[in-house]
């Protein structure tokens, strides 16, 4: 099997629009229906909605932290994501088990980990293969090929579909 994997230069949230249209193109080229989507306000996980029309959305909410308010989810996006069918999570810590993942990104690294919050909240199944986005700061830069799991060192990374070099 050949698959291209893009590269970003800078990470970030310009990086979004592109993201999600590979994410798509890579969901639909393998037969994939759920996409797990990292999200702080909203925003992301509005446009991966949008842009992913048809696939099941999963968003997982950043886990507020004090002194970073502005990063809660904003309460009118949490309505229009149900609205739209999105299933909406929203755990109350950042998964243990995730720290030691840094080392591939702070994308990957979220990728996984929301990968493993929809599996452990049963919105995944614990093998089902998802695409998992998410980013380095706000926005999403990286896609991952996944193969879901309750537990961080189960999640086994398929295809890096993009990310920040």
């Amino acid at each position: 099997m050949v698959h291209q994997v893009v590269y970003y230069e800078q990470g970030g949230p310009d990086n979004t629009d592109d993201t999600l249209k590979l994410a798509r193109g890579r969901a639909d080229a393998l037969g994939i229906r759920k996409i797990v989507v990292a999200t702080s306000t909203g925003d992301t996980a509005l446009k991966a909605a949008r842009a992913l029309a048809g696939k099941q959305v999963i968003a997982v909410a950043r886990p507020a932290r004090e002194g970073r308010e502005a990063e809660r989810l904003d309460p009118k996006a949490a309505r229009q994501l149900k609205e739209m069918g999105c299933v909406l999570l929203t755990p109350e810590q950042e998964h243990p088990e995730v720290r030691n993942l840094r080392a591939f990104g702070t994308g990957s690294k979220v990728a996984c980990e929301v990968a493993v919050r929809a599996a452990e909240a049963g919105a995944i199944g614990p093998d089902e293969e998802v695409i998992a986005i998410a980013g380095s700061n706000r926005g999403a830069d990286t896609a991952l090929v996944l193969q879901g799991a309750t537990e961080v060192r189960r999640v086994r990374v398929r295809e890096i579909v993009c990310k920040p070099r």
